[in-house]
């Protein structure tokens, strides 16, 4: 009986994957952190006041603290995973792992 879906993937194509999705949270990252940089510069257009240009500032690092850390979480999977194996992986496991097609 088979009791919900699951889906395999090689480690070859999960660690691209991985490697992928790090890829794009360093760009992210990086875009926040340049962004934070220029923020008393270049306010958002909506800011009004100078603490509100700091929260912003704030804001911006904050964000991409979180994307280096996500950023860590999938070279640390990549580079932890088995050679040669089939992983089987549920809907759930493909969502929060942000499994994408990767086009090349």
């Amino acid at each position: 009986m088979i009791k919900g879906l699951l889906f395999e993937i090689d480690s070859e194509e999960l660690k691209h994957m991985f490697e992928a999705r790090a890829k794009h949270h360093e760009k992210k990252a990086n875009y926040f952190a340049e962004r934070a940089g220029r923020a008393e510069e270049e306010p958002p257009a909506d800011l009004v006041s100078n603490r509100t240009v700091m929260s912003a500032k704030r804001d911006f690092l904050r964000r991409a603290d979180l994307e280096r850390q996500e950023t860590s979480r999938f070279k640390f999977l990549a580079d932890h995973l088995i050679e040669k194996e089939i992983y089987q992986l549920t809907w759930e496991e493909i969502q929060k792992l942000e499994i994408r097609e990767v086009i090349e």
